[in-house]
């Protein structure tokens, strides 16, 4: 059952890096809204227009929810081996962390939209919140859900930023030197931006909040064992999957209503309470998506286990840091002008294309390189700084 488990695992964590590559790619990995000059060439046929949309409503939030679920899943697991070794856990993990932080604040500097530092205190956040029952941690998760970060930082603050930042003036200067800059202007003008990253996560936003939960919800999915015996468990994600989907069409149907269309999220004001609302109402939708997408993954993966979809989506999910790091690695050469400077040239019907090479290119790196070693490069450089010693990383043939 445990081989099982893991190859279910990854090929999910692949799906959402699949996921995570096709939001970013379409956005032209700005990790913020097109500007005039990119704007016009990208949005030239109703085509276009749609796949904007799409970015909003199927893709963003969703995969990154399922990738938070995985992250709370990895540390349930870590936590369970390290109980039957009989080793020390929490500060190896909290060493752990503080590197993956440091791989993020390296990441930021040409994609000013990394997630892993974020990630990297959650993570340490688990460590004390594992000490509560399956009950206590499933109130907290729906409470995270139900918007008590974000209506706490509203209460206190009415809506205003935490941190000063001037937002059109430091865009405007990332965007110079996206256009016309190096790589050394991108990351002199990438880590401005950290501001107002927090500004977002720990606001209305509030993607801090909701990413905690996802991890909680992670760490109940390993310790109620729903992947690590599958065939068991499969009835959860059938039910799982028709609570998800209705959900979904009922929140999407209230956005609508109350909110707009793919976008509008922030064209009202920030400082009422009905702000609050709107965002609340864009999360269980993000929520009950996410649920649908894994669960009817699950299913599939378990249907087709040996087909080699699901078996290339887990060499991807294996090297799942290496992957996200390289997504933007190459995403900003192929856009930004230290690189083939394609920003505004190619519209977003186009960044279909670029999608599909990145996604080729990379599934089929991992697959090649997982042939002969048993971690992905940037795994095996962290496994190796977070036990102080080089790893293995040649294949087992006999395995």
């Amino acid at each position: 059952m445990e081989q099982h488990r893991i190859n279910v695992i990854d090929s999910l964590r692949g799906f959402a890096l699949f996921g995570i590559l096709y939001v970013h790619t379409l956005m032209y990995f700005l990790a913020g809204p097109l500007i005039p000059g990119v704007q016009e060439s990208a949005l030239i046929t109703p085509f276009d227009e749609t796949l904007r949309g799409s970015i909003y409503w199927i893709g963003m939030s969703k995969f990154f929810s399922i990738f938070s679920i995985l992250f709370g899943l990895s540390f349930y697991i870590q936590q369970q081996s390290a109980r039957r070794q009989h080793s020390p856990f929490a500060g190896r993990f909290t060493w752990k962390m503080a590197l993956l932080a440091g791989f993020g604040f390296i990441h930021w500097g040409f994609f000013p939209g990394d997630i892993l530092t974020m990630y990297a205190i959650i993570g340490v956040l688990l460590i004390p919140l594992s000490k509560l029952s399956n009950r206590s941690l499933l109130a907290l998760a729906i409470l995270l859900q139900l918007g008590l970060g974000r209506v706490i930082y509203f209460a206190i603050t009415g809506g205003e930023l935490l941190f000063a930042f001037n937002w059109f003036e430091v865009y405007s200067s990332f965007i110079n030197a996206v256009l016309k800059g190096n790589i050394l202007d991108v990351m002199s003008t990438s880590y401005p931006r950290y501001v107002q990253f927090w500004n977002e996560q720990l606001g209305l936003w509030g993607r801090f909040y909701s990413s905690l939960s996802y991890f909680i919800l992670g760490l109940l999915l390993g310790r109620c064992g729903w992947l690590e015996d599958l065939p068991r468990h499969i009835a959860k994600f059938k039910v799982t999957l028709m609570i998800g989907l209705p959900s979904a069409l009922v929140f999407l149907l209230l956005h609508i209503k109350y909110i707009g269309g793919a976008w509008s999220l922030w064209s009202d004001s920030l400082t009422t309470w009905s702000a609050v609302m709107r965002f609340e109402i864009y999360d269980l939708f993000a929520l009950s998506l996410t649920l649908t997408y894994a669960s009817a993954f699950v299913l599939f993966a378990h249907k087709f286990s040996a087909s080699k979809l699901v078996r290339y989506l887990g060499s991807y999910g294996r090297t799942g840091l290496t992957t996200y790091l390289f997504q933007s690695l190459l995403g900003t050469f192929i856009y930004f002008n230290w690189g083939l400077g394609l920003i505004d040239v190619v519209s977003i019907s186009q960044t279909l294309i670029v999608f599909v090479v990145l996604l080729v290119i990379q599934i089929s790196f991992s697959h090649l390189w997982l042939k002969r070693y048993q971690y992905g490069p940037l795994e095996w450089l962290w496994r190796s700084l977070t036990f102080f010693k080089w790893v293995a990383i040649k294949a087992d043939k006999r395995a």
